[in-house]
C-alpha cells in the first residue's frame, strides 16, 4: 500500500506534522525573544543606572571646583545649573551643555570633555545640536592632548553638515594638523575646504601659513592680498603680508605693509565658538557685543545689548556705568545720570561712575553738583585724570581761574606730558590775568620738547591768543625755536600728519609778530613752506588763510587757532 493512493489521508498527515513542527518552533523561539526582552531591559536600566550614578559623580566633582577668580556671574550659575539637571529632566539637556561650556570658558577642560560626551552619546539624529556636542568634544580633547582622538571625532560627524559646519569641522582639522606639524595632512583638509568655498577667508589664511612655511611666498602674498579684498578690516594680515613680500625680496612693500599693520591677535569665529562664548560665558559675550556696537556707533544696538546684561547683573556696578555711557553719547543726559546714580547705589566710591555722573550733570547745568561729583571720585582716586581735566574746566568756566590751575597743576606733578593738563593750566593763567606765568611756562615746556608736534601747535595757539601781545609773542626763546622751521631738515614738521595745521600757524604768528611786512608776505612763505614739505596746496586752503589773517587783524582768534574739540571737556 502507498500513501500516494490515500490524498486525503497524505494532506492530513502533513498538515499536522508542519502544524507539530510550529508549535515545537514557538515553544523554543518564544522562550528566547522573552530573554532578549528581558536583557535589553536590563541593559536599559543599567544603562539608565549607569548615567545616573555618572551624573551623581560628575555634579560631585563640580561642586569641588575652585572657582577662585572666576567672575561672579559663572560663580552663581554653576548651583542652579546643577539643580535644573537634578531636579528638571526636561531641561537638564540644555542645563548640561551650558554647565560644560561654562567650565570651558574657565579652563577646567577635564569635566567639561566627558560632559560633551555624554552628551553626544546620548543625542538623537534629530537634535539640532548635535554637531555642536561633537565640535565641543573635539575641541576639549585637542586642548588635553588626545589629539588623534579629536580628529577621530571630528571625522565621524562630518556627513550630513551643512556647508558652513563642515567648513569649520575641516578648518579646524587643518588647524590641528598644522599646529602638529602634519602640513600633508593639513593641505589635503585645506583642498576639501576650498571645493566648497574657495574664498571663505579662515581658508585662504591658513593657505597662506602653509605657503609661507614651505617659501612659497608668491602664493603666500596671493592669497593674503585676496583675504584683503574680502576683509580690508583686518589690519592684523598686514604683518604676514610683510614677511612674505620681505622672502620675496620686495623691500619696500614690506616695509609699507608693516607700517599699515594693525594691532591685536587676529582670530577667527565659527557659529561653534560664538555658541561657546554666548552659552559658556553670556556676560563676557554680551560685553563683547557691546563693545562692537559702540565701536561701530549702532549705540540702539547697544544699549539693547546692555539692558541685557543689566537683567544678568543688575548688582554689577559696571553695567549701570556702561548704560549710561551709551546714553550720553547719545545724548539722553537725564537718563545717563539715572543710570549712573543706579551704579552708584551699588558701589558709592566708584571713580569712574562719580567721574561720568559728573559730566552728565554738567550736561544738564547742574555745575555744584557735578563739581561735588568730580571732588567724589577724586577723594576716591586722586589719580582719576578725567575727573580732574573736567574739573579745573568746569573751575574755570565758572570763573574760578586759580582753582583751575592749581588742579591742572596737580595732574602735571602726576603726567608732566599730559597736553590736555598743559594746555588747559596755559589757558586758566591766561584768563586769570596771569600772561606772564603762562608764557614762562610755556618757554620751559619748548625748550624741553620743542621737538614735538604737539608741543609746538600748544605753543603757537598760545601765541596768537588775543591776551598775549605781539611782543610777547615775539619774545627770543619764541623767535629762537619757531623762526627758522621749516629749515633744511625740516625738524618736527618732517614727517607729521599735522604738517598742514602747523605751516597754517606757524604763518598767523610771523603776521602777527611782524615778520611779514603784509598779508601777501605771508602766504607767499606759506606757499614756499608747504612746497618744501610737499604738502597740497588748494585755492580753498589759501582763502581760508586769508580768512583767518583778516580774523587775526581784528584782535580775535582766528580759526586755526582754536583749542581743539573735546580738548577741555570729556
Amino acid at each position: 500500500m502507498t500513501l500516494s493512493r490515500y490524498p486525503v489521508s497524505w494532506t492530513l498527515i502533513s498538515r499536522f506534522n508542519h502544524r507539530r513542527r510550529a508549535i515545537s518552533r514557538q515553544s523554543i523561539t518564544a522562550p528566547l525573544w522573552l530573554l532578549v526582552g528581558l536583557f535589553l531591559a536590563l541593559m536599559l536600566t543599567a544603562c539608565s543606572e549607569s548615567d545616573d550614578s555618572w551624573q551623581q559623580q560628575t555634579l560631585a566633582r563640580i561642586e569641588r571646583i575652585s572657582t577662585t577668580g572666576w567672575d561672579d556671574f559663572t560663580v552663581q550659575r554653576l548651583p542652579k545649573l546643577m539643580r535644573t539637571i537634578t531636579h528638571q529632566p526636561d531641561k537638564a539637556r540644555s542645563a548640561w551643555l551650558q554647565l560644560a561650556l561654562a567650565l570651558q570658558s574657565h579652563d577646567q577642560l577635564e569635566e567639561a570633555k566627558p560632559i560633551f560626551a555624554y552628551l553626544l552619546r546620548t543625542a538623537d539624529a534629530s537634535d539640532p545640536q548635535k554637531p555642536a556636542y561633537r565640535y565641543f568634544l573635539a575641541s576639549t580633547q585637542a586642548a588635553t592632548g588626545e589629539l588623534d582622538k579629536a580628529l577621530a571625532t571630528l571625522d565621524a560627524g562630518l556627513e550630513g553638515l551643512n556647508d558652513l559646519d563642515r567648513i569649520a569641522f575641516l578648518l579646524t582639522k587643518a588647524r590641528l594638523f598644522m599646529e602638529h606639524g602634519r602640513t600633508k595632512e593639513a593641505t589635503a583638509a585645506l583642498n576639501e575646504v576650498e571645493k566648497i568655498s574657495p574664498h571663505y577667508p579662515e581658508l585662504l589664511y591658513r593657505q597662506a601659513t602653509l605657503a609661507l612655511q614651505s617659501g612659497d611666498c608668491q602664493r603666500a602674498i596671493d592669497k593674503l592680498r585676496l583675504m584683503l579684498e574680502y576683509k580690508p578690516q583686518l589690519t592684523q594680515l598686514y604683518g604676514p603680508l610683510a614677511s612674505a613680500y620681505r622672502l620675496c625680496g620686495q623691500t619696500e612693500k614690506a616695509e609699507q605693509a608693516t607700517q599699515r599693520q594693525g594691532e591685536g591677535k587676529l582670530a577667527f569665529e565659527n557659529r561653534f565658538l560664538r555658541l561657546a562664548e554666548q552659552i559658556g560665558n553670556p556676560v563676557k559675550y554680551l560685553r563683547g557685543r557691546v563693545r562692537e556696537a559702540t565701536a561701530m556707533s549702532n549705540l540702539a544696538a547697544a544699549l539693547k545689548l546692555n539692558s541685557q546684561l543689566l537683567r544678568l547683573m543688575p548688582k554689577d556696578p559696571t553695567n549701570h556705568l556702561n548704560q549710561g555711557s551709551i546714553l550720553y553719547r547719545m545724548g539722553r543726559y537725564g537718563p545717563a545720570a539715572d543710570a549712573y546714580r543706579k551704579g552708584l547705589a551699588i558701589q558709592g566710591d566708584h571713580p569712574e561712575l562719580l567721574t561720568n555722573y559728573g559730566n552728565a550733570l554738567w550736561q544738564l547745568g547742574q555745575t555744584e553738583a557735578a563739581k561735588n561729583a568730580y571732588e567724589k571720585a577724586l577723594q576716591a582716586d586722586p589719580r582719576q585724570q578725567q575727573a580732574r581735566l573736567n574739573l579745573a574746566s568746569l573751575l574755570l568756566q565758572s570763573g574760578h581761574g586759580e582753582e583751575s590751575a592749581a588742579q591742572y597743576r596737580r595732574l602735571l606733578t602726576i603726567e608732566p606730558d599730559n597736553f590736555l593738563a598743559r594746555a588747559g593750566l596755559l589757558d586758566a593763567l591766561i584768563h586769570s590775568n596771569k600772561t606772564d606765568s603762562a608764557l614762562e611756562q610755556l618757554s620751559a615746556w619748548l625748550k624741553a620738547s620743542g621737538d614735538k608736534p604737539q608741543t609746538l601747535i600748544l605753543t603757537l595757539k598760545t601765541l596768537l591768543q588775543p591776551e598775549i601781545t605781539p611782543q610777547q609773542a615775539a619774545s627770543p626763546w619764541a623767535q629762537a625755536q619757531l623762526a627758522p622751521l621749516p629749515g633744511k631738515k625740516q625738524g618736527p614738521l618732517a614727517t607729521s600728519p599735522r604738517a598742514g595745521q602747523l605751516v597754517d600757524l606757524l604763518a598767523l604768528w610771523r603776521a602777527k609778530t611782524g615778520q611779514a611786512k603784509d598779508n601777501e608776505a605771508v602766504l607767499s612763505w606759506w606757499h614756499s613752506a608747504r612746497e618744501r614739505l610737499k604738502l597740497p596746496t588748494d585755492k580753498a586752503d589759501e582763502e581760508a588763510l586769508r580768512d583767518a589773517l583778516t580774523t587775526l587783524h581784528n584782535g580775535h582768534l582766528p580759526p586755526p587757532a582754536q583749542w581743539l574739540a573735546g580738548e577741555k571737556k570729556s
